[in-house]
């Protein structure tokens, strides 16, 4: 959260996230079935969820910054916040069969952050996660999108998260994220 936050205050809330997840990571604590707080982030920088946690987003991201990518396991709280607030959502079959066009959807004139989840990826392509969820994206279709993302916009930042690999021959698909993460970002 403390890297989304500060970006969108410091850019006056002209920043684009591109929130690469198998999870939507939009409840709160009233409606999250599980209570874990790792399925809130979104949310509290959307600007709901649990008060001691809001005071570190002072300005809310605006439904309109964020383009869900990859997301295929919702809870029911969280599909009726998405059509609620008209969040752009693209789905994993779109987004193999034309990667690039999540980056046309951005605001070109604002930078981009990307929140990269593993487990956005499909087990079959990359397993050392948390929560594997089947159905994911490829390795080449999330390459295409962080390189799309990146010729379209101006990177200001990116997280990736939720590896579990033991060793590098695991940590593969994180490690080619991470190099071409660090060559966008130089």
């Amino acid at each position: 959260m403390a890297p989304i936050a500060h970006l969108n205050q410091y850019y006056q809330g002209r920043l684009n996230v591109v929130w690469l997840d198998a999870h939507a990571d939009l409840n709160t604590p009233a409606s999250s079935p599980s209570g874990h707080l790792h399925g809130m982030p979104l949310r509290l920088l959307l600007g709901e969820g649990h008060p001691a946690l809001l005071r570190a987003v002072p300005l809310p991201l605006r439904p309109e910054q964020v383009h869900l990518a990859g997301v295929r396991d919702i809870d029911p709280a969280e599909r009726d916040y998405i059509a609620r607030h008209d969040l752009v959502w693209h789905d994993v079959a779109s987004l193999e069969a034309e990667p690039t066009r999540l980056a046309e959807g951005l605001n070109q004139a604002w930078p981009s952050y990307l929140h990269i989840d593993l487990d956005v990826l499909d087990p079959a392509e990359n397993s050392a996660v948390q929560c594997p969820t089947p159905g994911g994206l490829s390795r080449r279709a999330l390459a295409a999108i962080v390189q799309s993302v990146n010729q379209r916009t101006r990177l200001a930042g990116a997280g990736l998260t939720e590896c579990t690999a033991a060793d590098a021959a695991q940590g593969e698909a994180a490690i080619e994220l991470l190099q071409t993460l660090r060559a966008y970002l130089a």
